[in-house]
């Protein structure tokens, strides 16, 4: 995993990062350890990172893990909720 770990951080460690629809694809035990390295190294850094899922919080932390929800979730990051704002494309618009 250390390759893919280093190259996940690589290509994320810009000042800014947005990842969009978190969560739309298969997570396995692999997939959740890069995820943390991205997450953890973000983190550690103190920069921002934009995420975007159709998740709440709680399936947001079964499907990303304890200890990278709690990086997500600490007091110090700003949440931004707009569940219930609805879908422009299921309303044709």
């Amino acid at each position: 995993m250390g390759d893919a770990a280093e190259e996940a951080i690589y290509v994320t460690d810009d000042e800014l990062v947005m990842l969009d629809d978190m969560g739309s694809d298969g997570m396995n035990e692999w997939h959740r350890n890069i995820w943390l390295s991205v997450i953890d190294n973000r983190y550690t850094l103190n920069y921002p990172t934009i995420i975007t899922t159709n998740y709440n919080e709680k399936d947001l932390k079964n499907y990303m893990g304890e200890r990278c929800h709690s990086r997500l979730f600490s007091s110090e990051n700003m949440i931004i909720n707009l569940h219930g704002c609805g879908d422009l494309r299921q309303e044709g618009k």
